[in-house]
């Protein structure tokens, strides 16, 4: 192994010492031999630190802070302990094929332009690699593995909800992170996989080597928290579209390639984004009330909202059993596709 890593792989982490144990654990078993985990612990409460010196590789650096930095910090410090020329910041439940690596290090050693890349994905509940639901480009990247930047831009701000690629999974060159920035105050993990397309071309492996986790079990939510409800239901259908045409990276927000498509942006995303929240919440929380609250919310900032038929329909949608919730959104992704 050479004196420092290929590729490294970034993981902030708080609260979550089981599944960051087992999201290790798939890690080092990683077919590429040549990589870094470099994992930030944002001062959590639980055994989280206990477990991370618990793995005696010389493959894993691990830093506790000595208070909480809040998840953008967290983000941020932890990419910046990366050695390896090319980054993967992975979430403390997610994980990736023992390939995942060997393929993004070949693909960015044959093509020097490319700035960002990415794999297919899959929507997983364990860490067994069996997918529950899996995505491969949806038009994205139009059968081509390389793409300029900026069309990678248009077409997934214009795409449906379910594009063929997940901000999670960005393999970036360092270089690229830091002209981007790294993760402002107004970036999401969304804004910031555009804002890497904004400084070059982006590849893709058409190969299913990422896996998202989702959970059971709904989150805990202390109903006399005011203030928390209303973050839950006050959800900006226009958010995304707003880090990206009010965004303070003016190399992304000024691009004249995405500019004549702002308003047709804004009206799609006024459509499909109440709904996809909708969803987000009944299956976070379970609570119907969250759902309906989080309509009337949207509907008093944006009344078109509540003329729209399409918005109606997903909202009768979540307030079904749970099973049958996810057949039809599993029906929506299909047909998506």
């Amino acid at each position: 192994m050479s004196a420092l890593p290929q590729i490294s792989i970034c993981i902030p982490t708080f609260n979550r010492c089981e599944r960051l144990r087992q999201v290790l654990a798939i890690l080092l078993s990683s077919e590429f031999p040549n990589f870094e985990i470099v994992v930030s612990d944002d001062a959590s409460p639980d055994a989280t630190w206990e477990t991370l010196q618990r793995f005696d590789d010389s493959r894993v650096r691990a830093a506790r802070q000595e208070r909480n930095l809040g998840m953008k910090g967290n983000w941020n410090a932890v990419v910046r302990m990366a050695r390896a020329p090319l980054i993967l910041r992975l979430d403390d439940d997610d994980y990736i094929a023992p390939q995942f690596l060997g393929r993004m290090v070949d693909l960015f050693q044959r093509h020097p332009e490319v700035q960002s890349a990415y794999t297919g994905y899959a929507y997983t509940r364990g860490y067994d690699f069996f997918p529950e639901f899996e995505v491969v480009d949806r038009g994205v990247f139009a059968d081509s593995s390389i793409v300029e930047g900026h069309e990678l831009i248009r077409r997934y701000l214009l795409q449906n909800p379910f594009p063929g690629i997940h901000p999670s999974s960005v393999v970036f060159r360092a270089e690229a992170g830091a002209e981007a920035e790294w993760y402002r105050d107004d970036f999401n993990d969304h804004t910031f996989a555009l804002a890497l397309a904004a400084c070059g071309r982006v590849g893709y492996v058409p190969e299913v080597l990422f896996f998202y986790v989702q959970h059971n079990e709904p989150r805990v939510f202390n109903a006399g928290n005011s203030e928390v409800l209303s973050q839950i239901c006050s959800y900006d259908p226009l958010d995304a579209w707003k880090t990206v045409y009010e965004s303070s990276f003016n190399r992304l927000r000024e691009l004249p390639e995405i500019q004549d498509i702002k308003d047709a942006v804004r009206q799609k995303h006024l459509r499909l984004y109440p709904c996809i929240q909708f969803y987000t919440v009944r299956n976070n929380y379970r609570r119907h009330s969250f759902v309906v609250r989080s309509f009337y919310w949207m509907a008093q900032r944006y009344p078109r909202i509540a003329r729209d038929p399409m918005v109606w329909s997903a909202l009768l949608v979540m307030l079904l059993p749970m099973s049958v919730v996810r057949q039809v959104m599993r029906w929506y992704r299909n047909r998506a596709g």
